[in-house]
């Protein structure tokens, strides 16, 4: 609960094909950071609390610089309890604070990553407008390429619990731990694990990756609490909107991991 993650990655091209990493809670506080496979020149960031849909004026842009469906940049978000953060390349385009009128994301998270189809026929017209238009899946194989992902968490313990129904951040308990207990030295951790990560991966439909090399021989579908730095990586193969395979190969580095079971897919949650 509470942490900083950061993805180096290059977009999917495809026109409507979406690359996205995002946070998401049981209660469905949210956090986004989008991509756009027909877009080589933005990316958005949005933000839901408690599941409310009902505006979605809370997404903005923000210039990537050079083309993200052709170079790698390094996608940051900072989560604190005062606030949040969204960065490109080390630089900030966005800030929200706790006492933001539409809510704050500030229950524990799963973190999810994927590719999914927002041009995909059967969606409602207004999500394929945002995405870019309809996607030709005759385009195909989309993917998106993952040099390295690191995850800080802020808080310690086993496991969280909700000791009342309010859905605010005072409202979780962390079992043998505390919430924001390890703020400091996830900070240190953060640097440390930024200069050991670098193999890039592939998330794609023909389940082929651009230099991988795993460096744990079983990739783990769950992992129990360590206190220590570790490096895992996840492989999984799903299926898409459209029906397509999809495999991912994602080197993970993590300062601390809870038990819960990691699943990556193509518009589908991704425990980790």
């Amino acid at each position: 609960m509470f942490g900083r993650i950061e993805v180096v990655m290059k977009a999917a091209v495809g026109n409507g094909i979406i690359s996205s990493f995002y946070l998401q809670s049981d209660d469905l506080d949210e956090i986004d950071i989008e991509l756009f496979g027909g877009n080589g020149y933005q990316f958005a960031s949005n933000y839901f609390s408690k599941g409310d849909t009902s505006t979605f004026n809370r997404g903005e842009y923000h210039s990537t610089g050079s083309n993200p469906l052709e170079n790698f940049h390094t996608y940051t978000l900072d989560w604190t309890k005062n606030g949040l953060v969204w960065a490109i390349d080390g630089k900030v385009v966005r800030a929200l604070l706790p006492n933001a009128k539409q809510g704050y994301p500030q229950l524990p998270m799963y973190i999810m990553m994927g590719l999914w189809a927002g041009g995909d026929k059967s969606n409602p017209e207004g999500t394929i407008k945002w995405a870019g238009g309809l996607t030709d899946y005759d385009d195909a194989p989309f993917n998106m390429y993952i040099r390295s992902i690191i995850v800080c968490d802020y808080s310690t313990g086993d496991e969280y619990s909700y000791n009342d129904k309010l859905g605010k951040m005072e409202s979780i308990e962390a079992k043998n731990g505390e919430i924001y207990g390890r703020h400091s030295q996830a900070k240190k951790d953060y640097f440390n694990l930024e200069k050991k990560v670098g193999t890039t991966f592939t998330v794609s439909d023909t389940g082929e990756s651009e230099d991988s090399t795993p460096t744990t021989k079983n990739a783990a579908t769950t992992t129990k609490y360590q206190p220590t730095t570790i490096t895992q990586t996840v492989t999984t193969r799903v299926t898409d909107n459209a029906g397509n395979y999809v495999t991912v190969t994602t080197e993970i580095a993590v300062s601390r991991v809870l038990d819960y079971q990691k699943r990556i897919g193509a518009h589908q949650k991704v425990y980790a």
